[in-house]
């Protein structure tokens, strides 16, 4: 557990977290232990989630019940600045990790309540397949499960919400607000 974990204070020149801190209880505890390890300048460089990205707050793929807490670029401002470190840099160019708002177009074709616990209602069926599987090396397999389970009406919103999904991503990248940033932090001194 990183948090009992006796490590010196002030000695580290950084500390790195790939698409964690969405997954703890209580982030707050990291941001602050994370602090307290490093040096004066020394960088905090970590991935999470962004709920304020174009179409992800209603798309169902922010891996709800794993994912604890959803973060924006000012919440994440917010967490550093509180313990001592401020952002030298929010990167939206999804090169560790993607996101793709996929699900959007049932969501917005949808007249029953829109929970996130409804959202099997409206996810889009074809990419829900792919759960825990790689595309790559699959694909065959995959079309063959999409054209055996999802029918053809389903096919169809499916692929094009794949589509709007793909456009939304591109977009939040131009305006800088993908869907998941990498923030290279640093260590007031």
């Amino acid at each position: 557990n990183f948090l009992t974990m006796d490590l010196p204070s002030g000695a580290y020149d950084a500390v790195t977290a790939w698409a964690l801190l969405e997954h703890v209880h209580n982030p707050s505890l990291f941001f602050e232990k994370i602090s307290h390890l490093l040096k004066k300048g020394g960088r905090f460089i970590f991935v999470v989630p962004n709920i304020s990205a174009i179409g992800m707050r209603h798309s169902c793929t922010e891996d709800i019940p794993r994912h604890l807490w959803l973060f924006s670029p000012r919440a994440v401002k917010r967490y550093l600045e509180r313990y001592g470190m401020e952002a030298a840099s929010i990167l939206h160019d999804g090169r560790i990790y993607r996101a793709y708002p996929f699900g959007l177009l049932r969501y917005g074709l949808s007249t029953r309540n829109r929970t996130a616990r409804r959202c099997g209602l409206y996810e889009n069926r074809s990419v829900a397949l792919l759960r825990n599987r790689q595309i790559k090396g699959n694909l065959r397999e995959w079309v063959s499960e999409i054209v055996t389970s999802v029918g053809p009406k389903d096919l169809t919103l499916d692929a094009v919400d794949l589509a709007l999904g793909i456009v939304l991503a591109t977009i939040s990248k131009m305006f800088r607000n993908y869907g998941v940033i990498t923030v290279v932090a640093a260590k007031k001194g």
